[in-house]
């Protein structure tokens, strides 16, 4: 059983352009009155989870995954020029105990990473946080300082223009991989058809919380890799 924590829920880390698209595709059917996994099966596990992580942190649907009016009216707006001012409205309302006292208009990336950071976001999951709020900022047309703009716009095409250069893949070792378990880990081993096994060691009292957020990050990882792969 799972250790009770308090920890405070984490802000949407998917791509907006899948929460936009989520939000199209409602528009486009009908809001449900739960939103549940029938509905995000054309969804990977980890994007599933994620979409609705992101709607109960907006406050759309409860923690039973039933929806409300602020969904329906969201949905409605989509597409309007009434959607910036519902839009920028839900943000203002849903971040602001995270961005409290932090002038968007004039912050650096570094302020606003450590407002998220405070708020218990960390490493990738950070980052992808970020770049949601970010890009949920401007689609509701809500002003950022362009510091927080061009650092978004640095990372974005960080890497890009790099030479492509082939590393050398070598074969740990029994010891690299199973290595010294730290005291208050589990280790799970997963064996993959015609490859290694995977070795996960995660801390005994991890939340589903916790595992959403590394499932996002090994995705994360797998599309950027097959991407990288494929642009060889």
């Amino acid at each position: 059983m799972a250790k009770e924590t308090n920890r405070q829920p984490l802000p949407p880390y998917l791509s907006f352009k899948t929460f936009l698209s989520f939000i199209e595709r409602l528009q486009q059917t009908i809001v449900p009155e739960t939103i549940d996994n029938s509905l995000l099966r054309n969804y990977s596990g980890s994007v599933a989870r994620s979409i609705i992580s992101a709607l109960r942190f907006l406050k759309l649907i409860d923690d039973n995954g039933k929806t409300n009016e602020r969904l329906i009216e969201l949905v409605d707006a989509y597409g309007e020029t009434r959607w910036q001012g519902e839009f920028g409205k839900l943000l203002m309302e849903t971040y602001e105990p995270i961005v409290n006292g932090l002038n968007l208009e004039l912050a650096t990336r570094g302020a606003l990473e450590n407002k998220f950071r405070d708020w218990g976001a960390d490493g990738r999951v950070l980052d992808m946080c970020i770049r949601f709020y970010i890009a949920a900022m401007q689609s509701a047309g809500i002003p950022c300082s362009p510091h927080i703009l061009q650092a978004e716009a640095r990372r974005s095409n960080r890497g890009r223009t790099r030479p492509k250069t082939k590393r050398l893949e070598r074969t740990p070792t029994t010891e690299e991989i199973d290595g010294p378990q730290q005291a208050g880990t589990v280790r799970f081993s997963f064996p993959i058809p015609a490859k290694q096994s995977a070795n996960i060691y995660v801390p005994a009292d991890i939340t589903e919380e916790d595992w959403n957020m590394i499932d996002a990050m090994m995705a994360a990882y797998i599309q950027r890799k097959e991407k990288g792969e494929k642009e060889k």
